[in-house]
């Protein structure tokens, strides 16, 4: 039943602490998914997994393809819109979302459509090193330790919209596939 739904099961246990695996995913990738939540680097995942950083890159490059995302902050709110992560995947929360200026706002607001620093630079009128700057306080302030994570959290806490507008998604989320050719 469970995989006519499009989710396997793994793990053991009770079916209270079972966590379900997309049946888009590998094994080696829904590990990687997970401890990225738990905002691992890719050395760490390397050391938590066995596999050499390459390795980890590359299911890190394919979990994102399969989310649809381009960057891994757009990964994660992705990931927790979906529903694939469950609450003992999610960090604590840290301080009050009312600390957060309208200027990290809408750096959130752009990350989670999948923009890369510098064009997120480029539409605030701001330099990288600020974007990046206040990307290290947002993610501290959410009190996680990656951009992954953060945009988790971001997500759970309602500080990102549930529906995104990904570049390259049609408004149902399922992926355009574009031509290489230009249309005639």
């Amino acid at each position: 039943m469970a995989a006519s739904l499009g989710m396997l099961s793994c793990g053991g246990g009770s079916t209270g602490s079972q966590t379900t695996r997309p049946a888009e995913l590998t094994g080696a990738q829904w590990r990687i998914l997970r401890l990225m939540t738990m905002g691992m680097s890719d050395v760490a995942l390397s050391s938590a997994t066995g596999a050499t950083v390459k390795t980890v890159r590359r299911h890190v490059t394919a979990v994102l393809l399969v989310l649809g995302a381009r960057t891994r902050f757009a990964g994660g709110v992705e990931a927790a819109r979906r529903g694939w992560l469950r609450a003992e995947h999610l960090a604590a929360g840290g301080a009050d979302d009312g600390s957060l200026t309208p200027f990290d706002r809408r750096v959130l607001a752009l990350l989670a459509a999948g923009h890369r620093d510098a064009y997120v630079a480029t539409l605030t009128g701001t330099c990288v090193r600020t974007v990046r700057r206040r990307i290290t306080a947002i993610v501290a302030h959410f009190g996680v330790t990656s951009r992954f994570a953060a945009g988790v959290e971001a997500y759970r806490r309602g500080l990102v919209p549930a529906a995104l507008a990904h570049p390259g998604r049609a408004s149902d989320g399922s992926p355009v596939r574009r031509s290489r050719s230009p249309a005639a």
